[in-house]
């Protein structure tokens, strides 16, 4: 699901397929005339086509107007906003003010009078409903604005690419407004982004500059006949049928946002823009990806955190991956490395049972080993580091020298009375409390019965070794516990690459945990936390 620039994503619409179809060839061979679909446009909005100019995309039309502004001329910009526009302020000789956002995200509009009432032949640029926040600002709070500018012979440049999503548009106002200008866009709701077609709509006198600055043969033949198409009724039908479709997905997904508590802004656009935290994002954003949903962040850092999801026109699957992202019903947590210390138990029981058969090892020597799949047995494990030696042991006799470490003996203290949690009591309670919460690992059950002891939790449901045919990699245990809990929507948290991709076969949200960074993100996990404890920001 491509659901990252607002796309129509579904698919091309037949009336625009049928006009690409019809087309002879002379589209191929002769020169593009935009005249005919500026009438087109004009015709549509009741308008002198004098008032409309045809662009390659609304960048190519917004780029004159830059163009056309005199050196040091005022530009007000109130953020957030389309990139786009604080990308082209760099670049020209004017006079930036660009406004920030409020700590909530967004527009001072407070700031944006009190700033507009001292300009003077400046140009306001206003994007409704907004890019990213989908705010569709209201009708009169619009207009006062354009007059307050007029009044300092400013102009407001108005963005109304995401315009058929919230039903409104000042065009039948272009009259009474001769400072304004609008932009709108067949790029969203027509769905003809790969064509790039835009265009702008003003008074004839702040249109002719523009169009003096406009590349001949600017739109091609075929985006013309679509320009003329997407007028029709036929083409307009079809785009409000799809535009109401959207926009009753975009309001039952805020609904069902608002009730699974993400921080999701209201919106009048054919997007949602959510702001989290940012490790909270980068999950977000990371587990998404993993289920095959693209969605849109942003590099710059002022927009840490914010992720903006596009609306599809059928919800049914997407619905149901975001459910698993922000409504997990069951957490399937690995035990070692993951809940509890083993470094002073299984690492130096693996560490004592490798001298002891005249090897030698260290932790990073182990940790490079777990970089790998195919060692969640710490008993595989030694056995590979002494083979790695050029020592080869029976794996029964590595596991009786193992075990006499880790559980002792009548005269030793086992290396397993070293064992602590890694979480938190408090976090742990709250997890098993308000989850289902399954413990898949690779220890036995003689080892399982020491940890559930460690852990406090001796009534938890637990898939160890001895309860699967495979252990991981394979999912059997995951799939086992789904069945038991009778859910899908499963998060699997594991400090070794075996948990990851047992997670990612079982169609769970992959999460890992510990120092192997690089090696669980390379086998697939959305995220990688530091500790277990910082589960707690992700749910």
């Amino acid at each position: 699901m491509k659901l990252d620039q607002n796309e129509r994503s579904e698919g091309a619409p037949e009336w625009a397929r049928t006009t690409l179809r019809e087309l002879g060839d002379q589209a191929i061979w002769g020169y593009p005339k935009r005249e005919p679909a500026e009438a087109s446009i004009a015709a549509f909005w009741n308008l002198d086509p004098k008032q409309v100019l045809l662009g390659n995309g609304s960048d190519e039309v917004i780029l004159y107007l830059f163009s056309s502004l005199k050196p040091g001329a005022p530009v007000l910009l109130p953020c957030p906003t389309f990139g786009f526009y604080k990308e082209q302020m760099a670049l020209w000789p004017i006079d930036a003010r660009i406004l920030p956002a409020t700590p909530d995200f967004d527009q001072d509009w407070d700031q944006v009078r009190t700033v507009l009432s001292q300009m003077r032949d400046g140009l306001l640029i206003l994007v409704r409903p907004n890019n990213p926040t989908g705010y569709c600002q209201p009708e009169a709070e619009l207009i006062a604005l354009i007059q307050l500018a007029a009044k300092g012979g400013n102009t407001v440049l108005l963005d109304e690419a995401y315009g058929e999503f919230c039903g409104q548009t000042l065009i039948p106002k272009l009259d009474q407004f001769p400072n304004l200008l609008i932009i709108r866009t067949l790029s969203k709701a027509f769905g003809l982004a790969g064509f790039r077609l835009g265009y702008m709509l003003g008074a004839p006198d702040k249109m002719q500059p523009l169009r003096d600055r406009a590349m001949p043969f600017n739109v091609t033949t075929p985006g013309i006949a679509l320009v003329q198409a997407a007028m029709s009724p036929a083409a307009q039908a079809d785009t409000q049928n799809y535009v109401q479709q959207v926009v009753a997905n975009r309001d039952r997904l805020f609904l069902k946002f608002q009730e699974w508590g993400v921080p999701v802004k209201a919106s009048g656009a054919n997007f949602l823009m959510m702001r989290f935290a940012p490790l909270k994002a980068e999950f977000v954003f990371q587990a998404l990806a993993g289920l095959g949903v693209r969605i849109r962040r942003w590099s710059d850092p002022d927009w840490a955190g914010v992720l903006r999801l596009s609306i599809p026109a059928d919800l049914r699957d997407l619905e149901e991956k975001l459910a698993q992202v922000f409504q997990p019903q069951l957490l399937c947590l690995d035990v070692d490395g993951c809940l509890i210390d083993t470094r002073p138990s299984f690492d130096a029981a693996i560490l004592a049972t490798v001298r002891q058969f005249g090897g030698s090892a260290d932790e990073a020597a182990i940790l490079a080993l777990r970089r790998t799949s195919g060692f969640n047995d710490d008993h595989r494990l030694t056995q590979a580091l002494l083979r790695n030696q050029g020592i080869d042991i029976e794996f029964a006799e590595i596991q009786l020298v193992f075990n006499q470490a880790y559980f002792g003996s009548a005269q030793t203290q086992g290396l397993v009375t070293l064992e602590s949690p890694l979480i938190q009591t408090a976090f742990w309670a709250r997890l098993r409390d308000q989850y289902q919460v399954a413990l898949v690992t690779g220890r036995n059950r003689r080892e399982m019965a020491y940890g559930l002891e460690t852990l406090q939790a001796k009534d938890i449901l637990v898939y160890c070794l001895d309860d699967v045919q495979k252990g991981k990699p394979d999912p059997e245990g995951i799939l086992n516990a789904q069945s038991r809990c009778g859910t899908r929507q499963t998060w699997m948290v594991g400090d070794n690459i075996d948990d990851i991709l047992a997670a990612k076969a079982a169609g769970a949200i992959p999460i890992g945990v510990g120092p192997n960074r690089e090696a669980l993100l390379a086998a697939g996990a959305a995220i990688v936390l530091e500790d277990i404890n910082q589960l707690e920001a992700l749910l």
